[in-house]
């Protein structure tokens, strides 16, 4: 009788374990698929604010012409709140047309998983190493290449099994199947349109670390635009430009005068010496 409660026991516990592990995977693709909740982008303070200017602006001076409009990013829940709430509805500045943006993963973000995926079933070493530059290779170029990734993946698992985590493994599997709709990069590259954000990255490496994240400085947001906004000025070759235009509407600028010290009353001493 003491070991078939045992066992009975054995086996409550591990239909608990089963039902838990079910549930947690549901919630992680629910929570990974809901569209975010709404963000007051309006705000002056979001930096996302200026993102929206900066697009206006240029899509105002394009005119007529609307160039391929691609927004690639991680899949965080504020870059997707910002294609959802300001991206999809936002209309052309002239035309009053629906622009037809499109979102796509930033193709080095998800070989992050990928790398996920070979740590866990190869562990530590070469063999995730080839592995996992073959299938971003894969990723990269070939068509329904994240169906292929995750397709090698299972096989691999079935065969071997995981010589690493089972959260990494259920992670990277997750994450593929979840935005393989937004990951199609062999068509994207074949109509030249871009799968990384490493030019937007690099550019504000340039424009705003280099500047401003010098050892000791302290920024405050609104004086540190300021300088953001003269460097990009000048980095982008507009300095001229800008400075003109700013010199035809704003007219005669004052003149430079020396800043007169406050009058005083003379003291005891000055008296005395006159």
């Amino acid at each position: 009788m003491d070991c078939l409660e045992r066992r009975l026991e054995a086996l409550l516990r591990e239909i608990g374990r089963l039902i838990v592990q079910a549930t947690l995977r549901q919630i992680e693709t629910a929570d990974s698929e809901k569209i975010p909740a709404r963000i007051d982008w309006r705000g002056e303070t979001f930096r996302r604010n200026r993102m929206t200017q900066v697009i206006t602006g240029t899509l105002t001076k394009l005119g007529g012409y609307v160039p391929t409009l691609r927004y690639v990013t991680d899949a965080g829940c504020h870059s997707q709140a910002y294609f959802c709430q300001v991206l999809q509805p936002k209309k052309h500045p002239t035309s009053g047309a629906v622009l037809g943006w499109s979102w796509g993963v930033d193709f080095y973000h998800a070989c992050e998983y990928v790398s996920k995926l070979a740590a866990a079933l190869f562990g530590s070493g070469n063999a995730a190493s080839v592995w996992a530059s073959k299938q971003r290779r894969t990723l990269r170029t070939k068509t329904s290449g994240v169906a292929r990734v995750v397709q090698c993946a299972a096989q691999q698992k079935r065969r071997q099994g995981l010589k690493g985590t089972k959260k990494d493994f259920d992670s990277g599997i997750n994450y593929l199947k979840t935005y393989r709709r937004y990951m199609d990069f062999a068509s994207r590259r074949r109509a030249g349109e871009p799968i990384g954000s490493g030019i937007t990255e690099a550019g504000c490496k340039v424009i705003f670390n280099q500047r401003l994240k010098q050892s000791g400085m302290r920024w405050h947001c609104a004086t540190g635009q300021h300088i953001v906004d003269l460097r990009t000025a000048t980095r982008s070759g507009l300095w001229h430009s800008i400075w003109q235009r700013m010199t035809r509407t704003s007219g005669d600028l004052p003149a430079i005068t020396k800043k007169q010290s406050p009058r005083h009353s003379p003291t005891t001493l000055e008296k005395t010496c006159n």
